[in-house]
């Protein structure tokens, strides 16, 4: 008995693994006269004889070319290859590689498609796969694969699927695989009606598609037909169905070409929109790099909108894009990056629209009748086009000040496909939400969390060396920023008592009076001195007494010195009146008899009489009748004796006193 193992993709089963027979291939000619005739046993022998959950096995190295017309397995089965670098399955320039008719299951794995073309006769679709059925890619590379181009006589467009076309009703799931320079096919003609060009050069999907890990490159749209004819919608990839693409790349692709009649003057038809990607059902983007895409491949065809992506969502129907990183793409028209129609709604989080080319000022983003609708956390680099979209959360530039995205080329930054690195420089480092990054699960229909990035390489990251891991922004998860680190130590120094605090925290001395901060910080320090001491001031890396900024280049070292205040008190004694006051100032007795001094301040106090009384002399920590001068070495008090001048002092008579003064001798 064959057990069977099931996935679901869009709700749709799929068969991941079977157990059954394994029959080993053991010749590379195209053969059909059993596996006991002949050569051996060829891959179509093998499949002949295969049953439903049978593995066929080739461990052969080299090109197997198919003379005998298409793969058409009639079993749901395995094709194992040895690896794409190893085995080659060629339709030889002349037919399909493989076609999986409705009903069958079939995964192909580790092996190579190349130089497939649709049939020339009946069917024009899918130049090396064709699938009705459900269909695994898995280590698979598609190339130099082409849908049937028209005649000129032929009014009818060009074939659709360049590489793979998958039908309404269909699931297709393309794992760790290449899809590449391969095209749709070229529209006949017609002198008043001329047909256009097929759609998808990579892959034509009316059925439902996952892509992941996966890398879909230098494939065409089918060129106008004659005179006239428009470009082929969608170069990379042209859906009508539902599509899932993650941690994958769509990279150089170009949408059709429109025809150019030039007889005497020229007239051209327009080029096809979508140059990576043009998708009107249900599109869902997830950790995905758009990149390189133009539209049009020639200066033959009028402009056209959507260099990257053309999204046109049909009414209901929303389109997600999740750490989506959209650059360098180029339309000849609008939207050089995203461009959108249909009556539904596109729904960005956390994605780069950045570093694409227009002929208009919409270069980035252009507006259109599908809603855009901004979750969040997205850069853009000009949004000239989409105004309205962008909220507080989203990095936005203008024609005027634009926002550099910080994106390196694309480039084999790690994993199996080519991404925009983040440079030091750009506003994507751990520009994310706080809470995580998620991607869509059009399955559940929910978020889900998202702790890769297109490479695999585990998000969140510290990529800004802030000691604070945020998911970056766009399908590339900087590193961790090496972190190098400096000590800040603090030392109370004096006989006085206060704090020491520190902004950003950490230090608060006394009790925590050391701090390890970031190179490059810059730390405040902030004294305050208790009562009855005063701040003197810093020394070591910080000087003076104001405000003290310490730069973390270096170990730091800083002495916050306080000193002891202690109170210089005046009274006044006698039947006479006057004043005493202070230098330094702060002593006005009568108001003001009492001043807090530092530790070591020389104080003078200077007594003088109002008439007709006469200061008589000091007493206390003063004597004499001279101005009284003092070192605050603790808390010191003096009294000054003010007398009416009738009114003898030390035993003479007013008269004798006349001539005392405040700053009199003995």
């Amino acid at each position: 008995m064959r057990t069977f193992g099931w996935l679901t993709a869009f709700g749709l089963a799929v068969a991941s693994s079977v157990s059954g027979s394994t029959i080993q291939v053991t010749t590379l000619v195209d053969e059909n006269n059993g596996c006991a005739s002949g050569a051996g046993c060829s891959l179509r022998e093998a499949l002949a004889s295969a049953g439903n959950g049978d593995t066929v096995a080739i461990g052969l190295g080299g090109t197997m070319t198919l003379t005998l017309g298409e793969l058409a397995p009639a079993s749901d089965v395995v094709i194992q290859g040895p690896g794409a670098a190893t085995l080659t399955l060629s339709g030889n320039v002349v037919g399909r590689v493989v076609s999986v008719a409705a009903g069958r299951s079939v995964e192909l794995r580790a092996l190579t498609l190349r130089s497939g073309r649709a049939p020339a006769v009946g069917d024009p679709h899918g130049g090396c796969v064709k699938n009705a059925g459900v269909l695994t890619l898995a280590d698979v590379v598609l190339e130099d694969c082409q849908a049937r181009s028209m005649p000129a006589d032929v009014l009818a467009a060009g074939g659709d699927g360049g590489a793979i076309y998958n039908a309404s009703g269909a699931t297709l799931v393309v794992q760790r695989s290449a899809v590449r320079l391969s095209r749709a096919g070229a529209g006949g003609g017609n002198p008043t009606s001329p047909p256009a060009g097929g759609r998808g050069g990579g892959l034509f999907n009316a059925g439902s598609a996952t892509v992941s890990d996966s890398t879909i490159e230098s494939n065409l749209g089918g060129g106008g037909g004659s005179p006239t004819g428009a470009g082929g919608d969608g170069g990379g990839v042209h859906s009508l169905g539902s599509l899932l693409v993650e941690r994958s790349t769509v990279s150089g692709n170009a949408s059709g070409d429109g025809a150019q009649f030039c007889i005497p003057s020229c007239s051209n038809g327009r080029d096809g929109k979508g140059g990576g990607i043009w998708a009107s059902g249900a599109a869902t983007l997830n950790n995905v790099t758009v990149s390189g895409n133009t539209i049009g491949s020639t200066a033959a065809g009028l402009s056209n909108t959507g260099g990257g992506l053309l999204l046109a969502p049909g009414s209901g129907v929303v389109d997600r894009l999740r750490n989506v990183t959209v650059s360098a793409n180029t339309a000849s028209g609008a939207g050089g990056g995203l461009a959108r129609e249909g009556a539904g709604t596109i729904r960005l989080r956390a994605t780069i629209l950045g570093g694409n080319a227009a002929g208009t000022n919409d270069k980035d983003c252009t507006g259109g009748s599908a809603a855009l609708v901004s979750e969040g956390w997205n850069l853009v680099r000009v949004n000239s086009g989409c105004t309205s979209v962008f909220g507080a959360l989203d990095q936005v530039g203008t024609l005027a000040t634009p926002l550099d995205p910080g994106l390196g080329a694309l480039a084999a930054n790690g994993g199996p496909t080519a991404t925009h690195a983040l440079l030091s420089t750009s506003p994507a480092l751990d520009a994310g939400s706080v809470a995580g990054c998620v991607a869509w699960d059009p399955q559940a229909g929910s978020d889900v969390a998202l702790t890769v990035d297109q490479r695999g390489e585990g998000r969140p990251r510290d990529g800004d060396g802030d000691l604070e891991p945020i998911c970056d922004l766009g399908a590339y998860e900087a590193p961790d920023l090496p972190v190098v680190t400096y000590l800040l130590q603090v030392s109370p120094l004096g006989l006085g008592t206060g704090s020491v605090q520190s902004a950003p925290a950490g230090i608060d001395c006394p009790g925590d009076c050391q701090q390890v901060y970031l190179e490059g910080s810059g730390v405040t320090l902030d004294a305050v001195a208790d009562p009855g001491s005063f701040f003197g001031g810093w020394s070591g890396d910080c000087l003076g007494s104001a405000g003290c900024v310490v730069q973390m280049s270096a170990d730091r070292t800083v002495g916050a010195t306080f000193g002891r205040l202690f109170a210089v008190t005046v009274s006044k004694s006698g039947a006479g009146s006057g004043s005493v006051a202070s230098a330094p100032p702060g002593i006005a007795c009568g108001a003001d008899c009492s001043e807090l001094y530092a530790e070591g301040t020389a104080v003078e106090l200077s007594a003088a009489a109002e008439p007709p009384s006469v200061f008589v002399g000091w007493s206390g920590d003063c004597d004499g009748r001279l101005a009284c001068s003092l070192v605050v070495d603790g808390a010191r008090s003096a009294t000054a004796r003010f007398e009416p001048s009738a009114v003898a002092a030390d035993g003479f008579e007013s008269g004798d006193l006349s001539g005392w003064s405040a700053s009199a001798g003995d």
